[in-house]
């Protein structure tokens, strides 16, 4: 008698989880579609790290892009579309440049130049002075938090760019 009864719950227990596995007969197993979730999440967060971690830089960005086309217009004259073009394309190269120069900083290729300047500076105020090493430490540390801010200098730059063909599109 044992027996059966033990037979019995078990086979509600199967009913069960059979009927729980209904409730999700999406023919994907709840452990694949947590796995396809977390992987959704790490390539937005991806995404955001890479375009969207900083505004500000944008917001930067987009003024110094807007300064060179006042500059240029201020110099050849508001009254023509070649004006426009020229400072829209002006403002691209420069941004793109920009964004050149923050690679070449970000990867350390300007580190002597900072650290020599910071040096002299610190020795004519007599302040202590850091060593070589421990500065390119620190600086490392403040690089591996914002990896990708040259980013929004290229996106400016590009956006810049394409205004400006479709601005000399409309000339010709």
């Amino acid at each position: 008698m044992n027996d059966e009864i033990k037979e019995q719950i078990s086979m509600n227990v199967i009913e069960k989880e059979d009927e729980e596995k209904e409730v999700f007969s999406t023919g994907v197993s709840i452990d694949d579609a947590t796995k396809e979730e977390s992987i959704v999440e790490q390539e937005e967060s991806i995404f955001k790290k890479v375009f969207f971690h900083n505004p500000k830089k944008y917001i930067v960005a987009i003024l110094i892009g807007l300064v060179v086309i006042v500059i240029a217009l201020w110099i050849k004259g508001a009254n023509y579309l070649k004006a426009y073009v020229d400072g829209t394309f002006i403002a691209a190269f420069v941004l793109i440049a920009a964004g050149m120069l923050s690679i070449l900083t970000s990867k350390g290729s300007v580190d002597i130049f900072s650290y020599s300047t910071k040096y002299v500076y610190n020795r004519f105020r007599s302040r202590p002075v850091e060593r070589y090493h421990e500065y390119t430490s620190n600086k490392m540390e403040k690089r591996s938090k914002n990896k990708f801010s040259y980013v929004p200098y290229f996106v400016c730059g590009a956006l810049y760019f394409v205004i400006s063909l479709i601005l000399f599109i409309v000339m010709e």
